[in-house]
């Protein structure tokens, strides 16, 4: 019998192997054998867009992403929700899982309806890790004792509402840091 080459691979190319892939494909690895079972679970960048998700499993979508979350045992670096219809409580629930876990790039990109944007839920504005921000459709209402985001290096709004007073936080702290 042939030794599996792949399963001998050191760990850090067998990690950059599952990085390139999407994040479906990197967990149907589990299926491989005993040794593969949660080698995704380390995976640093975390992607749920349409390319990655059929259409015929989007209404399973907020189960899976809790499963995902639930089973990831390393740092998640990057979280990105793209351009699928989900709930408001599984948004709140996985960004407050995430802020927690000191993510460091939180992309969010809601698909409702552009009259009814999402609103981001409080946590957000505490999780000083974020290195880069990027939300679309949104509604920011920061709590009134939030002075930015001290870590921020990049910034992406689009079609996103705010009060004035949140905008000039956000941009300050990231204005700061390039001085």
């Amino acid at each position: 019998m042939e030794p599996d080459r792949i399963s001998s691979l050191p760990g850090h190319i067998i990690d950059h192997i599952l990085s390139l892939l999407p994040i479906k494909e990197a967990v149907r690895t589990s299926s491989l054998s005993t040794n593969w079972r949660y080698k995704w679970t380390t995976l640093p960048e975390i992607v749920f867009d349409r390319e990655c998700i059929a259409k015929t499993f989007e209404d399973k979508l907020p189960r899976i992403i809790d499963h995902v979350l639930l089973l990831h045992s390393g740092s998640i670096k990057k979280f990105k929700l793209s351009r699928l219809h989900i709930g408001v409580t599984d948004v709140d629930r996985w960004t407050l899982c995430l802020t927690r876990r000191h993510v460091k790039e939180f992309v969010l990109e809601i698909w409702k309806d552009p009259n009814q944007p999402y609103e981001i839920h409080a946590c957000l504005f505490s999780c000083q890790s974020l290195h880069h921000l990027e939300l679309f459709n949104c509604w920011l209402i920061p709590p009134s004792t939030f002075q930015g985001f001290r870590n921020l290096k990049s910034l992406d709004l689009q079609h996103v509402t705010m009060i004035k007073d949140a905008f000039e936080n956000l941009v300050s702290a990231v204005l700061c840091l390039n001085q």
